[in-house]
């Protein structure tokens, strides 16, 4: 069964549509899951980014969590905000160890 429409471009719209929703081509799935992991952080974790500050400073601490990720350099105090996925991308290492600060709560 095929409709044929007017335009070439509303068939081929079309056609896409029909395939998405009847998954015949996986291809077109656009809801795959993100496998990127994302940082997990907390307030005052003192983090060393790929690339340093003007300042020429590399360490940053945290201020603000939520969809966006508040930093402070540790050279001038600057203040900025990347998101979530920009930080992970130019996160060298987190220089705070939150496993052994749980350990050492325990006991």
């Amino acid at each position: 069964m095929f409709i044929v429409l007017q335009s070439p471009v509303s068939n081929l719209y079309l056609l896409l549509s029909i395939l998405y929703f009847s998954n015949s081509l996986p291809f077109l799935n656009y809801h795959l899951p993100i496998t990127a992991m994302l940082p997990n952080l907390q307030l005052n974790d003192h983090l060393r980014l790929r690339k340093q500050h003007p300042c020429g400073s590399y360490e940053w601490t945290v201020t603000r969590l939520g969809a966006d990720i508040g930093l402070e350099c540790k050279g001038c105090g600057r203040r900025v905000m990347l998101t979530r996925r920009e930080l992970n991308r130019r996160l060298k290492m987190n220089l705070t160890r939150h496993e052994e600060q749980k350990k050492n709560s325990t006991a």
